[in-house]
């Protein structure tokens, strides 16, 4: 290296390659310090040997130093960061920068705590875009604690996406007594330098840091010149299955990007094709972020699911297939798909790129997505020069954890999803409420945290129900023109949400005809700019962001008599983000 950082000034500090280097600093630090070595050309300007000062930026900076590159990332104003008007509470958000696909979701019963790692953008070379897997852990799955990042990009190339297994009988020998059974985390993940190759990581102390298998990668996917596979070969996603062949387990991973294929292990490290995976009119299962599982129906039935991602130019849907596995003589399984994949799982295209844990401490099947955002405020390129209250420092956050049900009525397979038990806990006081009582016009209390569900026989719907969500003034009182309006007809059984009044909106209109004609159901959550509705107890979600820079007014009107209406006012003050701290 060419030069030298002052320490003092930072809070981490990663090599990134042998030109390209990363450090964070604190908003307080308004100019780096740096030591140069000998005479160097720096930002394209001569520079002699010793210690120089350049401005920064909050969000990234890109300093050029002869052929090293540095990047130094500014976080925002401590007294605000993670508080500022639009930053959801319950919802995770990183600091400063993006986040998408969630990856390596488990549960470490040593030590109580669920793990979320995801797919970080680090900015760390300028105009590259470079992933890394970013942290959180949590012990109730709904308040986050951020750690240091976890997985770095190498010579493989970058970290993409993948997922985490427990390693308890330590089958990879990548383990020793001095880590509990229940903390061993093996992470499986896609190395990306232009071609896509499933690569091994391994923590020794809980998942906080993770070292490299030495032979990466575990599955290339390069061979005599040319790819083995396809270019789409990415996502891993591991479970450890008991079958015949193997009555101890096997490791199972599914990887797609393209085609899915499905792969088994014995160790972690040595892995067999197996099968790719086809509909049942023969047409290949294409999906980016695979995910497979075993389930089971009301009745006991039990079945495998291939839970995808569906990309489609961004109109992105969450879908699954329904079928079963076999194992043939030689132990190699196979899955037969029943279902064509055209169910969905979700009503909008932003939540996409879905997983769900390896593992739960209550045994659900609990799955999380990423809530894709556009609306970046008062920020070019991740530098933000004239900060005000709105600024908003983040891209994307995650949907609240669902849980999965596998049904099946009148001979079709169906997933319903809804909210883990734990949200329940976020309720702090009823609000409002009304029991099989007529309604028409009801104005719920000034927040920008809501709970509220819903529900009425359609017989008993008047005229359509509507629910807005108004801005006001915060310092006036008087209405702002922006508001989000959802509505629904039990006539049509049509659902809408409008949010085509208010900034940032990418996709300003959703609609959705239910299933259910007879009851008409929803839950409403609401988090500052997050708002999730699940419709008709699981029968499909919308996730969405959406911006209003007032307050907050909640007005539903309905003509009719429900069954029941609770409002609650959710806990928020447990909801901190810690930045580069440990558990």
């Amino acid at each position: 290296m060419h030069y030298r950082i002052d320490s003092n000034q930072t809070i981490a500090e990663r090599k990134i390659s042998e030109t390209s280097y990363y450090a964070e600093v604190p908003y307080s630090e308004e100019k780096l310090s740096l030591y140069l070595e000998e005479n160097a050309v720096v930002n394209g300007n001569p520079q002699p040997q010793g210690e120089i000062e350049i401005p920064l930026y909050v969000g990234f900076n890109n300093i050029t130093v002869n052929d090293e590159k540095l990047t130094i990332l500014r976080y925002a104003d401590e007294s605000i960061l993670m508080h500022e008007h639009f930053r959801p509470r319950f919802h995770y958000t990183v600091p400063i920068s993006l986040l998408n696909d969630p990856n390596g979701l488990c549960y470490d019963k040593e030590n109580d705590l669920y793990h979320m790692y995801y797919q970080y953008q680090g900015n760390y070379e300028e105009g590259k875009e470079c992933k890394s897997w970013g942290h959180c852990v949590s012990r109730d799955l709904l308040h986050w604690k951020q750690l240091q990042n976890a997985i770095y990009p190498d010579a493989l190339g970058e970290a993409f996406s993948g997922s985490c297994v427990i390693d308890e009988e330590n089958t990879s020998g990548l383990f020793d007594s001095g880590t509990p059974k229940g903390s061993r985390i093996a992470a499986l993940y896609t190395s990306f330098d232009g071609v896509e190759r499933q690569c091994l990581a391994f923590s020794k102390d809980g998942g906080t840091t993770f070292e490299k298998y030495p032979g990466n990668p575990v599955i290339d996917n390069f061979e005599n010149g040319k790819q083995k596979y396809t270019l789409g070969f990415r996502d891993p996603k591991v479970i450890r299955v008991k079958t015949k062949h193997y009555p101890n387990g096997v490791w199972l991973m599914v990887v797609a990007g393209e085609q899915a294929r499905l792969f088994s292990s014995e160790n972690l490290i040595n892995w067999t094709l197996n099968d790719e995976f086809f509909y049942p009119d023969g047409g290949k299962i294409i999906s980016e972020c695979p995910d497979f599982f075993p389930m089971q129906t009301q009745d006991g039935e039990e079945k495998w699911v291939f839970l995808g991602n569906d990309y489609n130019d961004g109109n992105s849907r969450i879908f699954y297939v329904v079928g079963n596995l076999s194992e043939d003589e030689a132990g190699r399984l196979h899955f037969e798909a029943q279902t064509d994949g055209k169910n969905s799982m979700n009503l909008n295209p932003e939540a996409y790129a879905s997983q769900t844990f390896y593992n739960d401490k209550k045994g659900r099947r609990i799955m999380i997505a990423w809530l894709r955002d556009w609306a970046l405020f008062d920020g070019t390129a991740w530098k933000f020069e004239n900060i005000n209250k709105y600024s908003k420092y983040w891209l994307g956050t995650f949907t609240l954890p669902q849980e999965l049900f596998l049904t099946k009525e009148n001979g079709e397979y169906r997933m319903l999803a809804r909210p883990v038990e734990e949200v329940n806990f976020l309720r702090k006081s009823k609000i409002f409420s009304s029991v099989n009582s007529f309604m028409s016009s009801v104005i719920i209390r000034k927040t920008k945290f809501l709970d509220m569900e819903f529900r009425a026989k359609t017989e008993n719907f008047k005229n359509p129900l509507q629910l807005c969500i108004v801005g006001e003034n915060k310092e006036s009182g008087e209405e702002m023109d922006e508001e989000v309006v959802i509505t629904y007809d039990a006539g049509t059984r049509l659902f809408r949400l409008d949010k085509s009044k208010t900034p940032g909106a990418f996709v300003p209109v959703y609609s959705y005809v239910t299933e259910r004609s007879d009851i008409f159901s929803f839950r409403l959550i609401a988090d500052t700019s997050v708002l999730e509705i699940y419709l008709n107890d699981g029968e499909k979600v919308l996730s969405t962001q959406f911006y209003i820079r007032g307050k907050h007014r909640f007005e539903l009107n309905f003509d009719g008599i429900s069954e029941y209406l609770n409002a609650y006012e959710p806990l928020t003050d447990r909801a901190e983000c810690y930045i580069n701290s440990k558990v």
